[in-house]
């Protein structure tokens, strides 16, 4: 994988509303700067809108056709795409410290656009190839290469089955309890004090779920019914539970290694709503 496999842009809310808006979506532009600002005076729209043009043109994300038409380049279109005209969506939200929430739309032309806010008004997108989402997730999520043969060798074949919640209550449980639930699920009692010391301090986590969701849809998707998807968990070891789409969400907890998790992605991306079914 090469950074050249993806592009990458930087817009502020006003900018993407143009962006929308030249893209004949101005629905959607209203939508974000209304998320953003709320109500605004028109001289005080019309103005932020007239800097965005402005900061397009100069960054070549935009141009002005010899009629005087303003439009987007070829390149920032093909963003924006996926966003328009999308068949699934990829649900990230990664917690380092703070949550990000990352939605990566399956765009109907094997191109995916993610998009994400940061500090409320700063929108980051990223977009590539279908083929190539897998290790982009890869990058963004960062588990290693390799654990302790010991580890790997003592998990692969098992099957080890634990719940969504009890894996998200192990910070909150004591010592003693968290110890007895991992030992109940068939953990080794060496890796059990791992599990739970990862749970309680992690250097990262979060989840990556498929949201069967598309841009032909009439209706709001219900984001709190159960989804396919991943739970990955970062410390001094890594871990990663992967769980099909039903009501119990229980699923099977592997080693978190970045084969693991390449290959829980290609999964999802392959089977969608009925992935680790």
């Amino acid at each position: 994988m090469a950074e050249s496999d993806f592009s990458e842009y930087t817009l502020s809310a006003e900018e993407l509303a143009l962006a929308f808006s030249l893209v004949n979506r101005p629905d959607l532009g209203k939508g974000v700067l209304f998320e953003t600002f709320g109500e605004m005076a028109p001289q005080a729209l019309e103005e932020r809108l007239k800097a965005a043009g402005h900061s397009l043109l100069a960054r070549n994300l935009a141009y002005l056709a010899v009629s005087g038409i303003a439009s987007i380049s070829d390149d920032l279109q093909f963003a924006l795409t996926p966003l328009l005209l999308y068949e699934g969506l990829i649900q990230m939200v990664l917690n380092w410290g703070e949550p990000q929430i990352i939605n990566i739309h399956l765009g109907k032309k094997a191109r995916f656009t993610g998009h994400w806010i940061e500090q409320g008004v700063v929108h980051r997108l990223v977009t590539g190839s279908l083929s190539h989402l897998a290790d982009w997730i890869s990058r963004a999520v960062s588990l290693p290469e390799h654990l302790p043969d010991e580890v790997t060798q003592r998990m692969d074949g098992k099957s080890l089955l634990l719940s969504m919640e009890t894996l998200a209550n192990l910070p909150e449980m004591q010592q003693i309890e968290g110890l007895e639930v991992l030992r109940i699920a068939g953990l080794y009692p060496d890796l059990a004090e791992a599990l739970l010391a990862d749970a309680q301090q992690p250097e990262s986590r979060g989840t990556i779920s498929y949201v069967p969701m598309s841009s032909d849809m009439d209706q709001i998707n219900d984001f709190t019914q159960p989804v396919a998807g991943l739970l990955f968990l970062k410390g001094k070891l890594s871990w990663l539970l992967t769980f099909p789409r039903q009501t119990v969400q229980e699923g099977v907890l592997r080693c978190g290694t970045d084969a693991v998790l390449r290959a829980s992605v290609r999964e999802l991306l392959e089977k969608r709503e009925h992935a680790f079914a």
